[in-house]
């Protein structure tokens, strides 16, 4: 059944862009230089959290008296400088989905668990920060995902109900949280084995190229 929708919200880590390797990189530089060692699964618990979380894992896993703060800041200082110097590799089909969106005049929006500063740097740096009315981050929302703070708070500024946002996304966290807030959620799997219990509940796309092909369904503009 068709199904039309008013907005779309986009995550951005590991869904728009590649950053997922950067930042275990800089995460695993990190971890090295105190002294631990940043295991796969660790990692993947990482993926679609915001900072507070991937404190209280590191915390959980290194112990209570671990400098969460200061691991922080060496990670994002690491990160921040291999992207200033590399560039972040954009995920196939991304800026052709964002910029058709904006082109149809759908309200395009962003919930990320980045800071803001990072985030709005990225969507300038791959020229579609004019195409973002809404910008959403971990700063704005009290819980991350997979809570669904995020997502009713970008549903909120849209001044729409969350049901009528068509939310992209590539991990289970963030899946987990479209779902709670009432959204309806694409997943887009990039490093994270999904759950099945969790696709079974969401549509799914092998990229983000595949989407252009499925806003007619989507949105009334693009019919």
């Amino acid at each position: 059944m068709i199904r039309s929708f008013a907005a779309a919200i986009f995550d951005m880590d590991g869904l728009l862009f590649d950053t997922e390797a950067i930042g275990r990189w800089a995460w695993s530089e990190t971890l090295a230089e105190m002294g631990h060692t940043l295991s796969d699964e660790l990692y993947r618990r990482f993926l679609g959290r915001d900072m507070r979380s991937r404190l209280q894992l590191l915390r959980e896993s290194f112990g209570a008296d671990f400098p969460g703060e200061q691991a922080a800041a060496r990670r994002l200082t690491l990160g921040d400088e291999r992207e200033v110097r590399e560039g972040v590799p954009v995920k196939p089909g991304a800026l052709d989905l964002v910029r058709e969106l904006h082109r149809l005049g759908v309200p395009v929006a962003l919930a990320t668990g980045t800071q803001r500063d990072r985030a709005l740097r990225r969507l300038r740096q791959a020229g579609i920060a004019h195409c973002f009315g809404t910008v959403v981050t971990s700063e704005d929302v009290s819980h991350g995902k997979p809570a669904p703070d995020i997502y009713l708070e970008t549903a909120r500024r849209l001044e729409l109900a969350p049901e009528q946002c068509l939310v992209f996304e590539d991990s289970a966290a963030g899946g987990e949280s479209a779902l709670r807030a009432g959204t309806y959620p694409v997943l887009v799997p990039d490093l994270e084995e999904l759950p099945a219990a969790l696709l079974e509940r969401c549509e799914r796309l092998d990229s983000l190229e595949h989407a252009l092909a499925r806003l007619p369904d989507w949105f009334a503009a693009a019919r």
